[in-house]
């Protein structure tokens, strides 16, 4: 039976960043299900670091990892993680104008100022428009495979094709098993994204209610070149976005429907719901979709993420619910989640324990 010290389950965004960051300092294997990292939502995303988007205690993870995303050290990565967007958000009546909180660092602009970047923009359809150039895109397989690059140099591995059948206890150390093989060891990270319910319940563990919700995207071809350069446009209720991805326009219905875990698909509906709130306020009308998707984004019940280790079992460290915030926070998720396993921060890290004390699983527990 393979002996390491931490057993990291999953290996999206989540699990390979935080075995990335333990491998400094102890033996670390990957068990993912699936044939490869980050099959479900790591691989299904077009992220974006956005320092003004979602609650504080995400908003404050976001800014962490913005160095590591804009400016990563030359010792993890030789490129670039991030390359300029912009976003807008549009108004299309006054009682919809967007939240304080999401416009805090964007300005104002006049339909003709919008109009110059969003040409097909239906401006005589809109009330309000913000804008700011803060947000920019992730090349999400970029970091997530520095990520792995990184764990593996540091003599960590990551088995694919091996789904996790049975947890259980043997003295101090977790017993691991799967298809393939079993593995030891005294603690075990959760990271299996919309899994991770399923994976507390094999180790004994009583689940947090984390839901796997699905989020729909269809990719249509440019109407003119100039769309590659679009920001982010979403309307200010945030029932549809649309982005430039990969030389096509991503659209999204924004949906956020409830379902089990499973290898997600999307649903025709939702693909024409998305078409029809963007063809709305952009003059483009749609006759081909390239092709289309759907990925699964866990919440927790109060939507923040779920980070440290299970306030009745020892050894069984939670890193889950991130909801669609897993790929812009990650590289301070890695460093919260690490820092709590190895008891202890760096002196210039003294933020991460008051944003572990909002992210415990201990918040949950009603003994």
């Amino acid at each position: 039976m393979p002996q390491r010290e931490v057993i990291v389950i999953g290996a999206g965004i989540a699990g390979t960043s935080v075995a990335a960051s333990l491998a400094k300092h102890y033996s670390v294997v990957v068990l993912e299900q699936e044939s490869q990292p980050g099959y479900h939502a790591t691989g299904r995303s077009a992220a974006t670091w956005a320092p003004f988007y979602g609650p504080p205690v995400i908003q404050a993870l976001t800014a962490l990892s913005g160095p590591t995303l804009n400016t990563p050290p030359a010792d993890f990565s030789d490129q670039q993680f991030t390359s300029p967007r912009g976003q807008m958000i549009l108004g299309t009546t006054e009682s919809d104008a967007a939240p304080e909180e999401s416009t805090r660092e964007m300005v104002q602009l006049s339909k003709a100022e919008a109009k110059a970047k969003v040409s097909l923009l239906k401006t005589e359809l809109v009330e309000s428009i913000w804008y700011t150039e803060g947000l920019v895109n992730i090349d999400v397989d970029l970091l997530h495979q520095a990520y792995i690059r990184q764990l593996k140099d540091n003599n960590a591995s990551v088995a694919c094709n091996s789904r996790v059948i049975a947890i259980t206890r043997k003295g101090r150390n977790w017993v691991v098993s799967t298809g393939n093989e079993t593995f030891s060891a005294p603690i075990i990270v959760n990271a299996a994204g919309a899994w991770a319910d399923s994976i507390a319940a094999l180790a004994g563990i009583s689940p947090l209610g984390l839901q796997p919700k699905r989020r729909t995207a269809a990719l249509v071809p440019y109407k003119i070149p100039a769309m590659n350069s679009w920001p982010l446009l979403f309307n200010a209720v945030e029932d549809f976005y649309c982005i430039p991805f990969g030389g096509s326009l991503l659209i999204s219905p924004a949906d956020e429907s409830p379902v089990e875990p499973h290898d997600a698909w999307p649903d025709d509906i939702d693909v024409a719901v998305g078409i029809d709130r963007f063809q709305k306020l952009i003059d483009y009308e749609i006759t081909k979709i390239d092709h289309s998707w759907a990925g699964l984004r866990t919440f927790a019940t109060d939507g923040a993420p779920v980070v440290g280790f299970d306030n009745n079992t020892e050894g069984f460290f939670w890193l889950a619910g991130q909801g669609g915030y897993g790929i812009q926070t990650s590289a301070a998720m890695a460093t919260l989640a690490s820092g709590l396993i190895k008891q202890e921060f760096e002196s210039d890290q003294e933020q991460y324990q008051h944003i572990a004390n909002e992210l415990t699983p201990c918040r949950f527990d009603t003994t």
